[in-house]
């Protein structure tokens, strides 16, 4: 019992934060942790921005580097299941009781500041990994780049920009090159680049001006040298170089996520002096696991699950489905903030039929009413659901064997459809 109020008392705490909504800079969080004894700098680390896949190339190169033999941290957001998938140290969640006594010290130490719950949770995690001694830490940004909190990280091993596209656009700009400016905000002098082999050409110029701007190298993986053998729901297969290399995450978006990935590692271990073989590479990718990032919940009938909330990721996860059998019905639910009409028409017209949901407990979801009204315009058969449960039970009944399923439209769902068998 003791146990279970120390976690109320610490992610309480956390949450509790929210009232300060989001305010980009690096004041706070700089004042933050020079009171914590400047954590952030006992530790090497490489840092991922982007629009879509940061999850996954973190995730990708915190694997590659374990296998390697490699003490490692990682950091991202936002979590699935649980609140502590945030930091993890050699791929365990950081332990309750640990939580509670860093996120204790950053309580004390922020008094007086009027910190976000990002800057507290990201305070917590390098105060963690600085304790653990990790010989890598591989971190995910938060939102943007330039005035992430987690860009108060001195110049990384390297710094990746991940695929970008248009999200956030109230606070990152409406445009490929003002996004793609606020994300290259992590490339400095003193670190080296990588970025996603596919980048719109306006968002690979900022990123290339950007990299010369900082005197630091780019490097790109090199698309000639690829060959892709297969790609599913439930992985992919390739060769990058004289190199085989399976993936446990599916669609053809991940095979290249993969290879930037590797490029991120192989340039950072060059930077450290590290030695990491091709198996501990192939060892590394094979073995990724990441939620609701096209995730099958059932084989037959196939049952995925997707985070996809933006026209990019409504891209990649068209082009994926377009390969799967009988495609029948489908759940969403999405932000209001969100782009929706651009994911839905990319999305809605492959199911004939579609079960809408809110997503609970979050202020910022479209309404029931609303996302009805908008699925109605590009599907046949759009019912709305009152609940998660009424609505996976009725997306249950309506798959037979050998027909394919759909959650998706916000990975603040992904966690409640997991959990529901």
């Amino acid at each position: 019992m003791q146990s279970e109020n120390r976690r109320e008392t610490a992610i309480d705490y956390i949450h509790s934060l929210l009232r300060f909504g989001i305010k980009p800079g690096l004041e706070r969080i700089s004042v933050l942790l020079s009171r914590l004894g400047d954590p952030q700098t006992r530790f090497p680390a490489i840092h991922i921005a982007g629009t879509n896949g940061k999850g996954s190339v973190t995730s990708y190169c915190d694997e590659i580097f374990r296998a390697a033999g490699l003490k490692t941290g990682r950091y991202i957001s936002p979590y699935v299941i649980e609140f502590r998938e945030r930091m993890t140290v050699n791929g365990e969640m950081i332990p309750m009781e640990t939580l509670e006594e860093v996120v204790s010290e950053v309580r004390r130490a922020a008094e007086g500041l009027e910190i976000t719950e990002f800057e507290a949770v990201t305070a917590a995690a390098f105060l963690w990994f600085a304790r653990e001694k990790c010989d890598v830490v591989c971190v995910e940004v938060g939102l943007g780049g330039r005035f992430d909190a987690t860009n108060i990280l001195p110049p990384p091993l390297a710094s990746t920009i991940v695929s970008i596209g248009l999200d956030h656009t109230a606070v990152l700009g409406d445009t490929l090159s003002a996004i793609a400016f606020e994300k290259c905000g992590i490339l400095k002098k003193g670190s080296a680049a990588v970025s996603y082999p596919l980048q719109e050409p306006e968002a690979l110029a900022v990123i290339r001006s950007r990299a010369e701007e900082e005197g630091i190298s780019l490097t790109l993986p090199n698309l000639e040298a690829l060959e892709i053998f297969e790609v599913s729901p439930f992985g992919t297969s390739f060769v990058y170089g004289a190199n085989r290399y399976e993936t446990l995450l599916g669609g053809e978006h991940q095979v290249y996520n993969a290879v930037t990935a590797l490029e991120t590692v192989r340039l950072a271990a060059s930077r450290a002096g590290w030695s990491i073989s091709p198996q501990a590479e192939a060892a590394g990718l094979s073995r990724t696991r990441f939620p609701a990032r096209l995730e099958v919940l059932s084989q037959d009938p196939l049952l995925l699950l997707d985070g996809a909330h933006n026209p990019s990721g409504a891209a990649v996860l068209r082009k994926a489905l377009l390969s799967c059998p009988n495609r029948e019905a489908c759940i969403v639910g999405m932000l209001a903030d969100k782009d929706m009409k651009e994911v839905l028409e990319q999305i809605i017209p492959l199911f004939p039929r579609v079960y809408c949901v809110e997503v609970a407990e979050n202020s910022r979801s479209a309404s029931l009413e609303q996302i009805t009204a908008l699925c109605r315009e590009y599907a046949p058969e759009v019912i709305p659901c009152e609940s998660y449960r009424q609505a996976m039970d009725a997306l249950l009944r309506t798959l037979s064997p050998g027909q394919t399923g759909l959650i998706f439209g916000s990975l603040y769902m992904a966690g409640a459809f997991r959990a529901i068998k």
